[in-house]
C-alpha cells in the first residue's frame, strides 16, 4: 500500500475511516481479531490463538507466492 514506513500512524486514515478498506493490506484485515494484533478498542467475539494467526499468515504467504509466480508466466 504505498510501501511507507509505519510511525505508529496510518497515512490511509482519512477521517477516522480507511480511505483504501477494499484493498487494505493482509495486516489489516487480521489486526484486532489476533491475541497477535490486539487493539485496544477491538472486541471480537473471539481472538485467534497465536497458532491460528500463524496458520492463516502462513496460507496467506503460499497464495501470494502462487499469485505472484502466475503473474510471472509460472504454473
Amino acid at each position: 500500500m504505498g510501501g511507507y514506513e509505519y510511525n505508529g500512524k496510518c497515512p490511509h486514515l482519512k477521517d477516522g475511516q480507511c480511505s483504501v478498506y477494499e484493498a487494505r493490506p493482509f495486516v489489516c484485515r487480521i489486526y484486532g481479531a489476533s491475541e497477535l494484533f490486539k487493539c485496544d478498542d477491538c472486541v471480537p467475539e473471539r481472538f485467534l490463538s497465536e497458532e491460528e494467526t500463524v496458520e492463516i499468515v502462513h496460507q496467506y504467504t503460499l497464495l501470494k507466492k502462487q499469485e505472484e509466480s502466475k503473474e510471472n508466466g509460472g504454473n
